[in-house]
C-alpha cells in the first residue's frame, strides 16, 4: 500500500470511528438519561475496546485460539450492533426535535383550516336558505294575487335574503382572515420548511410519508456507519 494510500486509510479510519462513537455514546447517553455521564463513559469505553479488539484480531487471528478469539469477535459484532442503536438513538432524537416543530405548525394551521370548514358549511347554509326563500317568494308572485298580503309577505322575505346576505360577506370575510392566518403561520416558520423541503420533495418522489423517508435515511447511514469504521481499521492494519 502506497505511504499516501495508507494516511487516507487511516485519516478516513479516525474520522469515521470517531463520528461513530460520538454519535453512539451521546445517543446511549440520551436514551438513558437517568445517569447519563456514568452511561456516556461506558460507551466510550466499549468503543475504544471495540477498535482495539478488531485490530487484534486481525494482527492476530492465527495466533488466538478458542473461546477468546470467538468471543473476541462476537463482542466486537455485538458492539457494533450497540454503536449502531446508539447512532440510530441520537440521528432519531435529532430529528424527533424538528418533528416537534412541524407538529407544532401543522396543528395550529389546522386550528384555522377547521375555522375555514366550519365557516364553509355556514355559508352553504345560508346559501341554502336564502335560494329557498327567493324561490317561495318568485312561486308567491307567480301564483298569488297581488294584494297587502302578498306585498308585506314579499318584503319581509326580501329583508330575510338581504340579512341572509350580509352574514354571507361576514363570514367570507371571516375566511379571508383565517387564510392570512395560515400564511402568518407559514411565513413565522418558513425555515423550518425550508429545512425539511429536500425530504418532503424525497417523500413526494418516493410516494411516502416524511417520517418514513427520514427513517430509510437513518436506517442507511446505521447500516453503513459503524461497519465502515471497523473495516477502515481493519484495512489499516
Amino acid at each position: 500500500m502506497n505511504n499516501w494510500l495508507k494516511y487516507l486509510v487511516a485519516v478516513s479510519a479516525i474520522l469515521v470511528a470517531g463520528t461513530a462513537a460520538y454519535f453512539s455514546i451521546t445517543g446511549l447517553g440520551i436514551l438513558f438519561s437517568g445517569d447519563s455521564v456514568a452511561v456516556m463513559v461506558m460507551t466510550g469505553s466499549l468503543e475504544f475496546a471495540k477498535l482495539v479488539s478488531a485490530t487484534y484480531l486481525k494482527q492476530r487471528w492465527d495466533e488466538i485460539k478458542g473461546f477468546n478469539k470467538w468471543y473476541l469477535s462476537s463482542a466486537v459484532g455485538i458492539l457494533m450492533l450497540i454503536t449502531s442503536a446508539g447512532i440510530f438513538g441520537y440521528l432519531s432524537n435529532a430529528f424527533q426535535q424538528q418533528n416537534i416543530k412541524l407538529d407544532q405548525v401543522s396543528r395550529e394551521i389546522q386550528v384555522w383550516q377547521n375555522k375555514i370548514d366550519f365557516t364553509n358549511q355556514q355559508i352553504t347554509t345560508l346559501q341554502s336558505q336564502s335560494k329557498d326563500l327567493t324561490s317561495t317568494q318568485n312561486t308567491l308572485i307567480t301564483k298569488g294575487n297581488v294584494n297587502n298580503r302578498l306585498l308585506r309577505s314579499v318584503d319581509n322575505r326580501d329583508k330575510q335574503s338581504t340579512a341572509i346576505s350580509k352574514k354571507i360577506n361576514i363570514l367570507q370575510d371571516s375566511i379571508v382572515s383565517y387564510n392570512g392566518h395560515i400564511n402568518d403561520v407559514k411565513n413565522e416558520n418558513i425555515n423550518i420548511e425550508r429545512e425539511v423541503g429536500g425530504f418532503r420533495f424525497v417523500a413526494e418522489a418516493l410516494g411516502m410519508t416524511l417520517n418514513g423517508v427520514v427513517k430509510l435515511f437513518i436506517f442507511l447511514i446505521v447500516i453503513v456507519f459503524d461497519p465502515l469504521a471497523i473495516a477502515l481499521v481493519i484495512a489499516l492494519n
